[in-house]
């Protein structure tokens, strides 16, 4: 039987009237390439059956980044977080920054922050400095609040954002699995013997994860008994004689919450953590004090935006994107003194709960 021989360049070539060189522009999307071009070539490479051989599509992409100055890529990064009044964002940016620029180095480019907000630059101002500077990456970071939007000229750059706060337009993201980090921090609690677990937040921090961490406490307190189910505390704002109200009518052996703050108003009542209660926090980036629980790694999320930036760049796609896709990340889980790091099966009352994570 003969074998059927792959489609190559040569062949889309041969059947359009073009160059190799040409052919190759336009599959790889190069602004070189006029449109009724790149439409021709793509038509005559689905007739063909064209399919492009991924270690050599790789081997040429290195050659090309090989031929350009190292530090002639820049990559846009706009931070929006104000450093005076939004502490824990800023932080928060302050880590991601330092993962993108780690790994553009290793990339071959170079990471600028550009502030944006009243006192500083303007979206207007930015997408002008960026445009002239012929910049074609941008990278979002977390933002002010989480129904955020943007006005740039986003057709003309390869773009990622950070989470979920920016709401307009919908970018290629990458974001920690909060659904996965709240299961891990049940998981652990439960693990260590720990029964009635509550969990508190506030509507603005369950929009930032997208609810994911409500929807896994839900999934959650539909495999244990009614009896020890609590319901979620989501505050408007985060206040001390609300989630005291709360712990007196439900009285939780465990709490989980993003906000370490929490650990301190169980000290004021004179609870004693672990013993008593434990403790388990859901963002140890911004944690002031020292917690069991979640890391999100808001460097590595850096490091993800940038690789997903350069692919772009690297087949030429520009713009808001059709269908943008969403990277998560695991984190990591920590121990630390608000929770025993050794499981006490003796003491749970749960019965047997397995716990995806």
């Amino acid at each position: 039987m003969t074998q059927k021989t792959r489609a190559s360049l040569k062949d889309i070539a041969n059947q359009t009237g073009l160059s190799i060189s040409t052919v190759s522009e336009a599959l790889r999307n190069s602004p070189k390439v006029r449109p009724r071009t790149r439409k021709l070539v793509e038509e005559a490479a689905a007739r063909l059956h064209y399919r492009p051989n991924p270690l050599v599509t790789a081997l040429m992409s290195q050659v090309r980044e090989a031929k350009q100055p190292t530090d002639s890529l820049v990559l846009a990064l706009i931070d929006a977080s104000n450093r005076k009044e939004q502490l824990s964002v800023s932080h928060w940016n302050a880590t991601v920054i330092e993962g993108a620029a780690r790994r553009a180095s290793i990339l071959g480019c170079k990471t600028e922050t550009f502030s944006l907000g009243k006192e500083t630059l303007t979206e207007e101002r930015i997408n002008q400095i960026i445009l002239t500077r012929g910049i074609q990456g941008v990278l979002v970071l977390s933002m002010p609040n989480p129904w955020s939007k943007l006005k740039l000229d986003f057709d003309q750059f390869s773009l990622a954002t950070i989470a979920y706060s920016l709401r307009s337009p919908r970018l290629h993201r990458v974001s920690p699995d909060h659904g996965r980090g709240m299961r891990m921090a049940l998981k652990k609690t439960t693990d260590a013997g720990y029964n009635r677990i509550g969990f508190y937040s506030d509507k603005e921090t369950e929009l930032r994860v997208n609810h994911q961490m409500l929807a896994s406490l839900y999934w959650y307190n539909q495999q244990i008994p009614r009896e020890f189910r609590i319901p979620p505390l989501v505050s408007e704002f985060y206040a001390k004689d609300e989630f005291d109200a709360w712990y007196d009518k439900w009285s939780p052996d465990a709490i989980i919450s993003p906000r370490d703050f929490v650990l301190t108003w169980l000290t004021e009542r004179g609870v004693q953590v672990p013993d008593q209660v434990g403790f388990v926090s859901l963002n140890l980036t911004e944690s002031l004090l020292e917690c069991a629980g979640w890391n999100q790694r808001p460097d590595l999320q850096g490091e993800a935006a940038v690789e997903c930036i350069m692919d772009q760049l690297n087949r030429n796609e520009r713009g808001i994107p059709t269908n943008p896709k969403t990277i998560t990340l695991d984190g990591e889980w920590q121990n630390g003194p608000t929770l025993p790091s050794e499981p006490r099966p003796e003491r749970s009352k749960l019965g047997d709960i397995f716990i995806s994570v």
